[in-house]
């Protein structure tokens, strides 16, 4: 059975100002929050693994495999992080005379879910790997991320716009959405206050 390419877009770019800080370098057990989406990615092995991101914090301590994508203009919303990620995947993608960096779908993923698990992000990989559509994670049949858009939709993608980030794509094509279940609500969970992390962890 041939195994799809996947690139994996970490988002990382984002302004925290509901948390007072920057929550991505929050430390949960001594470890910083972003760091926890990083060990995640690295145990899946994608094909690329690409990071939107305009914090040097992070950049300095990544993975050498990681392509770091800067993105200071962060008023642009969501949309134009996720767009940034896939044209420098595809010049990669362009640059590899062997075709051996084809990408057949792309999964986009936050950094302050420092709850998900790696046997959540597995099966949802897994999932994709049967499908050639759009597959996101799900708590009782409500929707949330991460989310793999096969690249059927990446014309879609990059036309998007503002802070709904691959929303809009989704609601299009609800019929093509395989929904894939975690076993706890605080995986996709958004840590976007302090007083959210600290019920979660109570």
């Amino acid at each position: 059975m041939y195994k799809k390419s996947l690139c994996v877009v970490i988002l990382a770019a984002g302004n925290s100002s509901r948390f007072g800080a920057n929550k991505l370098l929050y430390s949960i057990n001594n470890i910083p929050m972003y760091q926890y989406t990083l060990n995640l990615i690295k145990k899946l092995n994608p094909k690329q693994t690409i990071l939107v991101t305009k914090y040097p914090e992070i950049t300095k301590k990544i993975d050498p495999n990681i392509i770091v994508v800067p993105n200071y203009d962060t008023h642009l919303g969501q949309s134009h992080s996720m767009q940034l990620a896939i044209k420098a995947s595809q010049q990669l993608s362009s640059a590899d005379n062997t075709n051996d960096n084809n990408i057949d779908g792309y999964l986009f993923i936050v950094c302050d879910q420092p709850f998900l698990t790696f046997a959540s992000l597995n099966k949802l990989y897994q999932t994709w790997q049967k499908k050639d559509n759009i597959c996101a994670l799900s708590y009782k049949g409500k929707r949330g991320n991460p989310v793999i858009f096969a690249q059927k939709y990446v014309p879609e993608l990059l036309a998007i716009h503002g802070d709904k980030g691959g929303r809009i794509v989704i609601q299009k094509h609800l019929d093509e959405l395989t929904l894939t279940e975690v076993n706890s609500a605080k995986e996709l969970v958004d840590i976007d206050t302090l007083s959210i992390l600290n019920e979660l962890q109570d």
